[in-house]
């Protein structure tokens, strides 16, 4: 009897196929979604506005472009 020449194997190897260099970028872990808009009432505020994207760093806000 002859063997089934499959090409699945058990083995792990390399892929042959080459893909381009991915750029790998970090995501924020405490992002939130800004879901009212908010003005400004001091001078240490932010104007914010539905849509937005904030994240949490050491108890600061980082302002993220809105995604539209």
């Amino acid at each position: 009897m002859e063997k089934s020449q499959s090409s699945a194997s058990t083995s792990p190897c390399l892929s042959p196929v080459r893909h381009p260099q991915k750029t790998h970028r970090l995501l924020p872990t405490n992002l939130y979604v800004i879901i009212y808009n908010f003005k400004a009432r001091h001078a240490d505020e932010l104007d914010l506005k539905a849509g937005y994207k904030v994240s949490l760093s050491y108890g600061d806000y980082l302002l993220q472009t809105p995604t539209l």
